[in-house]
């Protein structure tokens, strides 16, 4: 239970000097007084309903009842009506709000609401605590800006405070928190320290992580740049969804050139809206170029400005803007990602700036739209958001039968289902599975992604050298490919070439310096391979979250006679997966090297799993 500050004695001496001061200068019509603020808002409210107005209207009202009921309990109340898709709430104390907040965020997501074709009300959140205006039932401030400027850079279903109202709270050990740095919030002249929570529960396995060390590799002088995420300038500040589209397309295409080095998206993602210099940005990720960019949408009309500026001294140049209809957006990445390559020509030679459109691509903005839903859902690496992921990808081709990154997408949900035992018929998911990537690669023959997601499913169907060759054709097609790269790494460890692993997941890790968990999962897998046991608990201890890396800690601690870690971790395991078993584990695992497999069993049998 968390402690609340004394806020109301605080204001107590905060109304004592108003009054004395009134005494002084002459009444005044309002009081200060210092709260907490929530701000509440519905993820992608404008989408939903323009697809289904009705049926969004209901889910939203009967989510923020949801809501209104949790506040109630913890003595708040609302300091706006309901907007139709959220609403803003002062509460006493910092500790009260997160405790709502939290409380809000696990109940949406144990029983989750429906909204449109298999996908889930989701709700942002935002925090702050400030010195406020009460005036005859309003409250109005800076305060309450921040509040709901902090909501809407929160993840869907998360949670964003300001670290005025974090550093307010005790036992914040109790709380999955990530310290977010300092945010640019629009029409607030100061940037913004905040911190990020989570629910309990939340998995982490996929999303990038802030990194003390970053990896270093050997470069030559080829030229390297990052595209920071592009900023949401519209009135509405209802593009997020399409801002991150736009930066992760920009990347994808920058990608494939390979005398570029191009920071992966998920790295760069992390500095969104963060106040941040240019050089700093520079020197963190290991750049000589940065991307920046903002996008301002008006009804069917949309401007987007882009700047390239050198890390050393954080100078431009070069700059444009482009206006267009929402219609020509795809066009638009192309036209950009050809400029930007031509800006940097003078260092790269022999770069090709000619960009055709394939095959497997769409002009559906509504099937793009869904690919992006999806893969908000995707990332939450759990069988509820698999299968909310798989149901919006089915949707996104419904839309655009030859979409084949559409296709590519749903094949990695189906061999999740496969592999983590998430249906009741495994063997027809991974039938599934191999099908969507063999179209996605029938679809669009020069998209890496499909590829790659062929190259995985041989990879589990324990065809290593397929897999291996499918990989590096990828590869071919993406150089610049962190993910597609770390999981290349991954099969080159089962086919039993541990050093090559090693080196090229750490040049995922350069590519991706802040690279989700599951990098550290690899490399730790690689290192039991190496029976580097002390470096297996290392790199776990790494992890943000260290869910997925039990059965690794509990097989490492085995094997170095920690019979105590070994058996704690043995029993996190089956915690988080029951039907868990050594046997079953040893079947579905593509090891080509049987010695190293039977390292691994006889750690894990070692740790007391089930056989």
């Amino acid at each position: 239970m968390l402690v609340a500050k004394p806020l109301q004695f605080v204001n107590f001496i905060m109304r004592f000097e108003a009054f004395i001061g009134n005494r002084i200068m002459g009444s005044v019509q309002h009081r200060r007084q210092l709260d907490a603020i929530l701000s509440i808002d519905m993820t992608q409210y404008s989408w939903f309903m323009a697809l289904d107005e009705s049926s969004t209207h209901e889910i939203a009202k009967s989510s923020l009842q949801r809501f209104e009921k949790l506040l109630k309990k913890y003595g708040g109340q609302t300091i706006s009506g309901q907007s139709g898709d959220g609403m803003i709430a002062r509460l006493d104390s910092a500790a009260d709000a997160v405790e709502l907040a939290t409380s809000f965020q696990t109940q949406m997501s144990e029983d989750p609401l429906p909204v449109f074709d298999g996908d889930i009300a989701r709700f942002r959140i935002g925090i702050h605590v400030a010195d406020v205006i009460h005036e005859d039932g309003f409250v109005t401030g800076t305060g309450v800006n921040i509040a709901k400027r902090l909501e809407g850079l929160a993840d869907p279903g998360g949670i964003l405070l300001s670290s005025t109202a974090y550093d307010l709270l005790d036992d914040k050990k109790n709380y999955n928190s990530e310290y977010v740095g300092h945010c640019k919030l629009k029409n607030i002249p100061a940037p913004v320290e905040a911190h990020r929570l989570l629910p309990d529960g939340a998995n982490n396995m996929m999303r990038p992580v802030f990194r003390k060390n970053i990896v270093s590799i050997k470069s030559s002088n080829i030229p390297s740049i990052a595209v920071l995420p592009f900023r949401d300038l519209s009135a509405s500040q209802n593009e997020g969804y399409f801002c991150n589209g736009l930066t992760e397309e920009i990347i994808s295409n920058l990608s494939k050139f390979r005398e570029l080095l191009v920071i992966s998206h998920s790295s760069s993602s992390l500095l969104k809206n963060m106040e941040i210099p240019i050089p700093e940005i520079g020197k963190g990720l290991g750049v000589e170029y940065i991307l920046i960019g903002s996008v301002n949408r008006s009804n069917t009309r949309m401007r987007v400005i882009a700047q390239l500026l050198e890390t050393e001294h954080g100078n431009q140049i070069w700059a444009d803007k482009f206006d267009r209809n929402v219609e020509d957006i795809f066009d638009f990445q192309a036209e950009v990602t050809q400029l930007i390559a031509v800006r940097m020509a003078d260092r790269v030679e022999g770069m090709e700036l000619t960009r055709t459109r394939t095959g497997g691509e769409t002009e559906n903005l509504e099937a793009y739209g869904l690919t992006l839903m999806a893969q908000e859902n995707f990332y939450t690496y759990t069988k509820q958001g698999n299968h909310t992921a798989q149901r919006l990808y089915e949707k996104a081709i419904e839309r655009d039968p030859k979409y084949g990154r559409a296709y590519a997408a749903l094949s990695r949900t189906h061999i999740y289902d496969w592999r983590y035992l998430w249906t009741e018929t495994p063997e027809a998911s991974f039938e599934k599975a191999l099908e969507a990537a063999r179209l996605a690669v029938k679809l669009d023959a020069s998209d890496a992604r499909g590829y790659a997601e062929l190259a995985f499913v041989h990879l589990w169907s324990k065809q290593i050298d397929a897999a291996i060759g499918l990989f590096e054709r990828a590869l071919l097609l993406n150089p610049n490919s962190a993910d597609i790269m770390a999981e290349f790494a991954d099969a080159l460890a089962y086919a039993g070439k541990l050093e090559q692993a090693e080196e090229t997941l750490k040049n995922a890790m350069r590519l991706n310096p802040f690279h989700p968990d599951w990098y550290l999962w690899y490399l730790a897998d690689i290192y039991y391979g190496m029976a580097r046991y002390g470096d297996v608990v290392s790199a776990i201890e790494q992890m943000r979250d260290q869910s997925e890396g039990h059965r690794l800690l509990a097989a490492a601690h085995a094997m170095m006679g920690n019979t105590e870690k070994a058996t704690y971790f043995a029993n996190k395991v089956i915690e988080r997966h029951p039907n868990f078993s050594v046997s079953r584990w040893a079947e579905i695992q593509p090891d080509q090297d049987p010695k190293i497999q039977k390292l691994f069993l006889a750690g894990l049998l070692k740790s007391g799993l089930p056989e």
